[in-house]
């Protein structure tokens, strides 16, 4: 101990090639864990739901043709991407059920009400719940 060093036994050292392999392996490690947990939490798909849309001029019909419920049903009518539409919501279209709404009770964001007399119907789209998670419909208007 005459030169100021300390001398470890033999078997005990430390080389920076091992302390780089544990490092990195930790770093990959939690990668690995982080990508797991970003997989087990991703959003569910949505789910196609099976629907009819009619409308007679005044009225639409709206008919659900799958074997479930549709819950939180949120309806639009020429909605486009960053654009609200019309919508309409109500909270459960049945099984195999039918709802009729006015088209006059479909209003954009800044209480703009749909008047089929002057606004061409361009896109109908439906949105809602289902036991499966989140559930769509879209069809452009014919």
């Amino acid at each position: 101990m005459g030169s100021g060093q300390f001398d470890r036994p033999a078997g005990r050292k430390i080389t920076n090639t091992a302390i780089l392999v544990i490092g990195l392996s930790a770093i990959v490690l939690i990668v690995i864990v982080i990508a797991l947990v970003a997989t087990c939490q991703s959003p569910s798909q949505n789910i196609g739901l099976n629907a009819e849309v009619t409308f007679d001029g005044m009225q639409f019909v709206i008919s659900n043709k799958d074997s479930f419920d549709w819950t939180n049903v949120q309806m639009e009518i020429n909605e486009v991407v960053a654009v609200p539409g019309f919508s309409f919501s109500i909270p459960k279209i049945a099984a195999e059920g039918t709802y009729t709404v006015f088209a006059n009770r479909f209003f954009t964001p800044d209480g703009s009400q749909f008047d089929p007399t002057t606004t061409k119907i361009q896109r109908f789209t439906i949105a809602c719940g289902t036991p499966k998670g989140p559930g769509s419909w879209s069809s452009t208007w014919r």
